[in-house]
């Protein structure tokens, strides 16, 4: 089980501001600085540096936050299977964009509820940040994501590529755009 210290540290990587976690957590910003200094002194490393007034996490930060994140997101999918174990149905809770949610993967959900009618499918629809969010808090198992993510976060692998057409009244001339038959 993650501590108060943890969860210190988690919040202030997401906020960059020992206040404002403060705030949050309903504590001192001494208490911030504390929980911050005891983690240091226990990983025997600096986790955070000052530069131009601005809080940045060091490389020795960035490592901590990456597993700490990943146990918390373990806890969270503990507790859920404890609290799912009276029913002995498991729930899978999925991330999807709009595009893929209604295109991409209906075929192959239904085809997977089909042959797991023992797992319970949660999804969930938003745009790729939204899903990020969901998944750093535990709150999704997997996102099913298009457009950037910074991938160095992420265990990831890529589902599909998909053509995109741009499409138009046929009386619009794109500037310096390829005609049907290719040429310029």
């Amino acid at each position: 089980m993650l501590d108060y210290r943890t969860k210190t540290f988690l919040t202030v990587c997401k906020t960059l501001n020992f206040t404002t976690v403060a705030k949050q957590l309903n504590i001192t910003q001494p208490a911030v600085s504390q929980h911050i200094h005891f983690l240091e002194k226990q990983y025997n490393t600096t986790l955070f540096a000052y530069k131009n007034k601005e809080l940045s996490l060091t490389p020795s930060g960035e490592i901590l936050y990456k597993h700490l994140l990943a146990m918390k997101n373990n806890e969270q999918a503990i507790m859920n299977e404890i609290n799912n174990i009276t029913s002995y149905i498991e729930t899978l809770s999925i991330g999807v964009t709009m595009t893929i949610g209604e295109y991409a993967i209906i075929d192959k959900l239904a085809n997977f509820i089909q042959n797991h009618p023992e797992i319970n499918i949660h999804l969930h629809y938003g745009n790729t940040s939204k899903l990020l969010e969901l998944l750093d808090q535990g709150q999704i198992s997997m996102a099913i994501v298009e457009g950037n993510y910074p991938k160095e976060n992420y265990s990831h692998i890529k589902y599909s590529t998909e053509d995109y057409i741009a499409v138009c009244a046929t009386s619009h001339q794109f500037i310096g755009a390829i005609n049907l038959d290719g040429v310029r």
